[in-house]
């Protein structure tokens, strides 16, 4: 009978066993038990993996890096298909003027000014870049970037057979000019011409990590070069010249006189300064994600800016009173200015790992990047006097001319396509 409540005992003990999930052999104990401290050893991972202490000596988590390749080159090259356009650097104004009556032109009327402005055009562009993942270092990276792009916009206008009327903008009375007419003056045909090359060279230093499952984070900073050159012609032919003047008292009509006038002008800018942002991986799988870039830049640089305006010379008889146009006026300036750029980005990014120790990185994205008043350029304006009478009958006028700088930002847009191998 004892033996037969031992049996009963040793049965009800493993079923007991088996409903809390135990094995049946820790519940039978047909098996010794590990020791405590070689259970703790299999089932605890070790600390430094996890665990690290900061530059205050205080203990964090540890994040892992983005890259799987650690102390390896990189190389990347981008194609990129940009337009790039310059404010403020209509070349003509176009008055729409509605008929009256008869036929006539009704100048005392409601009218509409359009600013003849340049079509940009789209053109492709170029990066290259070279860097290093130092491992031991706790996988901070180092790189230098290239930007190359070439750009341009046109314009042409010619005067339509209505009422309407085209005037000039770079040009004042007194250079080409109507003396009537202190913004510009009225003209057969206006076209104009723009050139862009646009270099920047960032040198950057950085870590990519994760900060949770699936997004990384690369936060970097460094510096920023940029050769920015701008080259911008402007040509009106059958440029009206002044048509009437006072002479001895009285107004004198003379007859319409009309030269080709032009401007020719170059804004250059060469900078240095400090660049900072931040680049965001966020994964969908293990290969495709989304990424998007941001960064700000403040340069320093001189501005390097010639205009040079051309026109015919005319002079009128004494008898009708002395009103020259001077032929040629040139404008030269050196200036430092501070100048802020903003870039940022956003696509698709798609990896992979192959062989024992590459990565490969193609991404396909639009970019956006803007440089603040880029423009230096100036409008020429009259400043003129009445016409005053002189000995003899003759008559006078003191003229001068006002600077009036044109600001504008540079703005680029476009499509990037990637490639970086990490190795």
């Amino acid at each position: 009978m004892k033996k037969l409540l031992s049996v009963f005992m040793l049965v009800a003990t493993a079923f007991a066993g088996f409903t809390r999930g135990e094995s049946s052999e820790v519940a039978l104990n047909l098996k010794p038990r590990q020791s405590a401290s070689k259970t703790k050893r299999q089932t605890c991972p070790d600390a430094s993996q996890i665990i690290e202490q900061n530059i205050h000596c205080n203990l964090q988590g540890k994040v892992a890096p983005h890259l799987p390749v650690a102390d390896s080159f990189s190389v990347n090259a981008s194609i990129l298909v940009w337009q790039a356009k310059q404010e403020n650097l209509h070349y003509g104004l176009q008055w729409e003027v509605p008929l009256a009556s008869g036929g006539f032109p009704d100048i005392t009327g409601k009218y509409e000014i359009k600013p003849l402005n340049l079509d940009f055009e789209w053109a492709p562009g170029l990066q290259l870049g070279i860097g290093y993942v130092f491992g031991p270092q706790d996988n901070w990276d180092i790189s230098l970037n290239w930007t190359y792009f070439y750009n341009k916009g046109k314009g042409h206008k010619v005067k339509p057979p209505t009422t309407d009327r085209l005037y000039t903008t770079w040009f004042p009375g007194q250079l080409g000019g109507w003396a009537a007419d202190s913004f510009g003056a009225p003209t057969q045909t206006a076209s104009a011409q723009w050139n862009l090359v646009y270099n920047t060279l960032d040198l950057s230093i950085g870590r990519d990590y994760f900060i949770s499952k699936k997004i990384a984070l690369h936060p970097f900073a460094g510096l920023r070069g940029a050769f920015i050159y701008q080259d911008y012609k402007v040509k009106y032919e059958n440029t009206q010249f002044a048509n009437f003047l006072i002479g001895n008292g009285e107004f004198i009509g003379l007859p319409s006189n009309f030269a080709n006038t032009k401007m020719s002008a170059e804004n250059d800018f060469m900078a240095i300064g400090f660049r900072t942002g931040a680049n965001f991986f966020w994964h969908f799988t293990n290969h495709v994600g989304l990424y998007s870039k941001f960064s700000g830049a403040i340069v320093y640089g001189h501005f390097d800016v010639d205009q040079d305006f051309v026109t015919a010379q005319q002079a009128l008889t004494p008898a009708q009173g002395v009103l020259a146009f001077p032929g040629r006026k040139k404008l030269d300036e050196d200036l430092n200015r501070l100048r802020a750029n903003f870039e940022t980005s956003m696509g698709l990014v798609f990896e992979t790992d192959f062989g024992c120790a590459n990565h490969l990185f193609v991404t396909l994205g639009y970019d956006f990047s803007i440089w603040l008043n880029q423009l230096q350029l100036s409008d020429l304006i009259d400043s003129t006097s009445p016409i005053q009478p002189i000995a003899n009958g003759q008559f006078t006028q003191v003229s001068s001319t006002i600077q009036d700088r044109r600001y504008g930002d540079l703005m680029l847009q476009g499509f990037s396509a990637s490639v970086q191998l990490n190795f």
